[in-house]
């Protein structure tokens, strides 16, 4: 059983207990207790070598919770920070950053695909914890667009919907519930911007890959770390770690050199970017969002008050 969302989950799969990653989440679920949902047979994805695995995760992995027992492979790839255990056991092997991680990583995006590729059988929301899933392929629908939809079922507007990223910028969110969401603000670091704009080509590069879906907050960060790393291997003229590790401390972009309203890129001993900036966007057409604050990034101004359908 298969359920697609924001979050992945897997069930009746052999995976022992539970698989986190950090940009995306992978939960494979052993049970559910209470009332039956059935969907049609799916094709089960090759886990290949992610079998073994009780937790595979990107960055790190941190138990807060004692005594836990995991049954299982511990893999990590490309972090190395493994934290609370002990107390925790592990009853299999520790894979941290090695050639086993990277190979179950990749596997595991495989998986992903191969899941993603499925139509679905069944369509779910709220709570999952009172159902028991049946092999099948589920598509999961956000919080953000059943709130939507009650909203507009119990006839209720409130003044002003204030989101901050999340379901709210989902591309199925827009499709399905942009209409009678008219109004809503969120929060974001990214912009398509106008007609010709930098920003604006880019996007429509997207759209030809992602097969009409406008870059939101989280795929357009991530494209931006993308370039950020490109700069640094280009001015570490090398592949090696150290000194790629050198120009990545040494970063700093301007406003004019990035795809993200930030007031540039420059890194602090921690590895953070002292100077990300966020604005603020309004879901005003149904269709778009458009930044509205601050003043010197607003395409348009704030309109109020919340309009929903």
């Amino acid at each position: 059983m298969h359920i697609r969302s924001n979050a992945h989950f897997i069930a009746g799969g052999p995976l022992s207990r539970w698989v986190g990653v950090a940009v995306c989440a992978l939960i494979v679920v052993l049970a559910f207790t209470g009332t039956n949902l059935s969907a049609s047979a799916a094709t089960p994805p090759s886990l290949g070598t992610t079998s073994g695995y009780a937790i595979l995760a990107g960055t790190t992995v941190t138990n807060t919770d004692s005594p836990t027992v995991v049954d299982g492979d511990l893999g990590l790839s490309t972090g190395s920070a493994v934290t609370g255990f002990p107390p925790g056991t592990l009853t299999g092997t520790y894979h941290i950053d090695d050639t086993a991680a990277v190979k179950a990583k990749a596997d595991l995006d495989t998986v992903f695909a191969a899941t993603d590729a499925q139509a679905c059988d069944s369509t779910l929301s709220g709570d999952l914890g009172s159902r028991t899933l049946l092999p099948g392929v589920y598509c999961y629908t956000s919080d953000a667009i059943l709130y939507a939809k009650t909203m507009q079922a119990l006839d209720y507007k409130p003044p002003m919907i204030i989101a901050d990223d999340s379901g709210y910028s989902d591309p199925s969110f827009i499709k399905s519930a942009g209409k009678i969401s008219q109004g809503a603000f969120n929060r974001s670091s990214w912009s398509v911007g106008a007609p010709g704009s930098p920003t604006f080509l880019i996007n429509e590069m997207y759209k030809k890959k992602s097969g009409g879906d406008d870059l939101d907050d989280t795929s357009a960060r991530q494209m931006q770390g993308f370039l950020v790393l490109c700069d640094a291997i280009d001015r570490a003229g090398s592949t090696d770690p150290a000194k790629i590790q050198a120009a990545l401390k040494a970063t700093d972009l301007k406003p004019d050199q990035l795809i993200m309203g930030y007031k540039g890129v420059k890194f602090d001993d921690k590895g953070q970017n002292i100077l990300a900036s966020g604005l603020v966007i309004q879901l005003q057409d149904g269709e778009h969002y458009v930044p509205v604050w601050p003043k010197d990034k607003a395409v348009t101004a704030p309109a109020l008050p919340y309009k929903g359908w």
